[in-house]
């Protein structure tokens, strides 16, 4: 094998200390849904310095987590309340009546956690999850597109087909997932939201983020921020 040159590693080093820490936004789609991906995330892209707040976002968006430099307090946000009743209602995803997904506004709240005018020593991104296809409402992509800039943040983001109930006799069922103290709930993969998708690549190319299909890798998406020139 042939050996490295110590001052290639050394250059490496350096490099990757001059990267200012980051100030990251997740935002996760509140649904049974995605809550698989979620429960997978891995924080070990995170440095000493990088700071994260969690938003969980449906037809409205909570905060769940201010930005913080704890990052066994950003695990905890991100898993969230785990009860038997919210596992019941994330069942739910894909029946009529269901709250709409609203990631436009939901865009516009990541940028005001941010908080103050942007530090040119920190680098902001907001990280997205999301499994359906945004839904009508007052804010726009445009307003979106605006608001993410004057944050002067990059986004990034994972689209994921989720697995949805299936009601009555339907055929071609996929996985029976169980509930707790209840019966397995028979369930489909969804079709991925392409539309949203769309919008999300545009964005992302607009403020030197990235965008995957299906495979949430949120260690990639730190690094691919933390990278950018």
């Amino acid at each position: 094998m042939r050996a490295i040159c110590p001052i290639f590693v050394l250059a490496l080093m350096a490099t990757a200390a001059e990267r200012p820490p980051l100030d990251i936004v997740l935002l996760l789609e509140d649904s049974q849904g995605v809550s698989g991906y979620v429960q997978r995330t891995d924080l070990q892209a995170l440095r000493p310095g990088d700071r994260v707040a969690v938003m969980v976002f449906a037809k409205k968006t909570r905060l769940r987590l201010p930005l913080s430099g704890d990052f066994r307090k950003v695990q905890r946000a991100v898993l969230g309340p785990r009860s038997y009743s919210s596992i019941r209602a994330g069942f739910r995803t894909g029946a009529p009546g269901k709250a709409p997904m609203r990631l436009w506004d939901a865009l516009i709240d990541a940028c005001a956690a941010f908080g103050d005018k942007p530090d040119p020593a920190r680098r902001r991104a907001i990280v997205v999850l999301f499994g359906d296809e945004n839904a009508s409402s007052k804010a726009t992509f445009e307003g979106a597109r605006r608001a993410v800039i004057a944050a002067r943040a990059a986004v990034s983001a994972a689209a994921v087909a989720k697995r949805e109930p299936i009601f009555g006799r339907e055929r071609n069922v996929q996985t029976p997932p169980t509930t707790r103290g209840g019966a397995p709930v028979s369930t489909r993969l969804g079709p991925v939201p392409d539309a949203t998708l769309e919008g999300m690549k545009n964005l992302a190319v607009d403020t030197r983020g990235s965008v995957m299909r299906e495979d949430w890798d949120l260690s990639k998406l730190i690094e691919q921020v933390r990278n950018q020139r």
